[in-house]
This record gives C-alpha cells, sequence and structure tokens, in this order.
C-alpha cells in the first residue's frame, strides 16, 4: 500500500504540472497540432512530469516508511518496558510466596491470594485485567518462567508470545471501532485521491499525444476513454478499500502502544509500592492459617496477634533479643513499688 500510494500521488502531481502546462502553453501561443513547437513543448512537458515524479514518489514512499517505523518503533519500545515491568513483578511475587511458604510451589496460589489484596485494589482495571489473564493463561508456564535455570532468552519468549494472546483478546476487546464517518472519509479519500490522480494524469498525457499529432481525436480509439475510466474507477475502488484497512492497522497498533503504556506505568508504580518496605502489603485472610496464640516474656499473659497477616519480614535475632529485654525492663519497673525518699 505505501508504494500504491506513493506512486498515485507522483503521478497525480507530476501530471498536474506537466501535463497542464503543456495545454496551457498551447493555447496560449496558439501552437499547431504536429508543429515542431508543439513537439519541442511536449519534450519539455515530459522533462518537467520526470523532474517532478521521481522525487515526489521518492519522498512520499519515505514518509510512508518513516511513519510506519515510527509507529512498530513505539510498539516495540512500551512493549520491552511492559515487559520488563512484568518480568520484575513475576519475580517479586515469586520471591514472596519462597518466603511465605519456603519454596516457589505455591506461586500461582500466593499470586491469586495477592491479587485480590491491597494495594492491587488500587490498581487500573486494565492492568488487573491483564495480570488475571496472564494467570489464568494455560499456555503460560508460571513455575517454568520462574525456573532459576531458564535462559534469559527462552523467558523473554514465554513472556512476548502470552503478551501476543493476552492483546489479542484483552487489549483487542478494550478498543473502540472505528466510527462510520471515520471509516467514510477514509474511503472518501482514497476513492477521490486514487481517481483523479489516474484519470487526470492518463487524460492530461493523451491531450499531449494529440498535440503532437500521434493521434488526432479520441473517436479513432473509442474503446481507449472507456479504458482509461475504467482503469481508473478499479484502482480508486482498490485504493479506497485499502485506505479503510491501513486505517483500522493503524488505529489498532496506536491502541495496543497506548495500553502499553499505561499498563507499563501502573504496573511499574505497583512494583514501586511493593519494594518499598515502608509500605504494607496485607493478604485476605481466608487464604492464610489462622495465627497461634503468642506468649508474652514479660508478663506472663496470654495475648493474641491481630495483626493482619502481614508479609514476614527477617529480623535480626540479636536485636529482637534487645527489643525483649528492653521491654522486660520496663515492665519490672512500672511493676516495683516506689522508692521511698
Amino acid at each position: 500500500m505505501k508504494l500504491l500510494r506513493s506512486i498515485l500521488g507522483a503521478l497525480g502531481s507530476a501530471g498536474g504540472i506537466a501535463w497542464s502546462s503543456f495545454g496551457i502553453l498551447s493555447a496560449a501561443f496558439s501552437i499547431a497540432v504536429a508543429s515542431t513547437s508543439a513537439i519541442m513543448l511536449a519534450a519539455t512537458s515530459g522533462g518537467l512530469f520526470l523532474m517532478f515524479s521521481l522525487p515526489v514518489l521518492y519522498v512520499l514512499y519515505d514518509h510512508y516508511t518513516e511513519e510506519e517505523e515510527k509507529l512498530n518503533t513505539r510498539l516495540h519500545l512500551h512493549e520491552e518496558t511492559l515487559r520488563a515491568e512484568l518480568t520484575h513483578f513475576l519475580k517479586l511475587m515469586n520471591n514472596r510466596s519462597c518466603r511465605q511458604f519456603g519454596s516457589s510451589k505455591n506461586v500461582s496460589i500466593y499470586f491469586k491470594a495477592m491479587l485480590a489484596s491491597s494495594p492491587f485494589s488500587q490498581t487500573s482495571p486494565e492492568l488487573k485485567q491483564l495480570l488475571h489473564a496472564l494467570l489464568n493463561d494455560k499456555e503460560f508456564n508460571l513455575r517454568l518462567f520462574l525456573d532459576a535455570n531458564i535462559t534469559a532468552e527462552l523467558q523473554q519468549r514465554l513472556l512476548s508470545s502470552a503478551l501476543i494472546r493476552i492483546t489479542q483478546t484483552v487489549i483487542k476487546n478494550s478498543q473502540p471501532p472505528l466510527t462510520r464517518y471515520e471509516r467514510f472519509k477514509a474511503c472518501l479519500l482514497g476513492f477521490v485521491g486514487s481517481f483523479g490522480a489516474v484519470a487526470g494524469c492518463t487524460s492530461g498525457f493523451l491531450g499531449l499525444l494529440l498535440g503532437v499529432g500521434v493521434l488526432a481525436s479520441f473517436s479513432t480509439v473509442p474503446f481507449l476513454g472507456v479504458a482509461i475510466v475504467a482503469a481508473a474507477a478499479i484502482v480508486s475502488t482498490y485504493s479506497a478499500i485499502r485506505s479503510v484497512q491501513l486505517l483500522e492497522k493503524e488505529t489498532r497498533k496506536k491502541h495496543t502502544y497506548k495500553a502499553y503504556r499505561s499498563l507499563g506505568a501502573a504496573l511499574h508504580e505497583l512494583n514501586s509500592k511493593i519494594d518499598n518496605p515502608l509500605v504494607e502489603v496485607s493478604h485476605p485472610a481466608s487464604h492464610w492459617p489462622k495465627p497461634a496464640p503468642r506468649r508474652s516474656r514479660s508478663l506472663g499473659a496470654f495475648e493474641w496477634s491481630n495483626r493482619f497477616f502481614k508479609e514476614p519480614v527477617v529480623t535480626d535475632k540479636k536485636a529482637d533479643f534487645a527489643s525483649d529485654y528492653e521491654e522486660h525492663r520496663e515492665n519490672q519497673r512500672l511493676l516495683s513499688p516506689p522508692a521511698a525518699f
């Protein structure tokens, strides 16, 4: 389609300059048909056509190629960012699952529990849908992806194929369809531009042939005029259909890279919250066993831990013993009778 659009643009632009110049100058100076002046003017017009058509063809093709590459670069960049953030997120889930259960075998259970907890409840609905789709993807082996012996190339290939499947289901379903006006505008511009380029350039060139005496008139070849109109109609119809298809393809790519960009930013913010040790990530109580009673070392009473199943933190034993000793000294001071003055 890039080449066809470039050719039609070059024919329309160069033909409008060269053949119209021949007709205007021939009428203005009353140049006789098949005269030497007409032949020289026709040769000049042909040179003008080549002089403008080739650069316009190159510039248009380069412009369309650059626009396509720019769109593909944006799509690839945001896809790489989303894949990196998603890889980091899955590794965080694996590390937390190992600390919670002692191994990564239950990472899927932990992943599912975390999706129903805070701060996941504060994330965007699109990110939730993406994570749920990734978790429920039967072809994505999460344990193989998080295996320590897996190569980075295979890991990225697994995640890329999963993203393609999720894109076809999740992101594509969220894309708003093209309106009738957008389809009509693309179809109209494609048809009119192509018909004008083919019919206008061809008729102008035939006018030049009439001016130099190669053809006496269109009546000598009746089929020629009908063939020009038919060819212009066929090319313009094909161009109109391809213009609508091209618009749908570009719109789908733009929506995809914008979705990748927003999902990558939301996932980066979520990873920052999980990485921040000051942020408490709570878990739903229905997924974990009930806490056991804890005996106080100082007062000897039983007290229950009412904390909402926070992430277990590995602490230093010496610091923990020092903290308990200071608590014991403070309790002894409060229970001892006041000193006599």
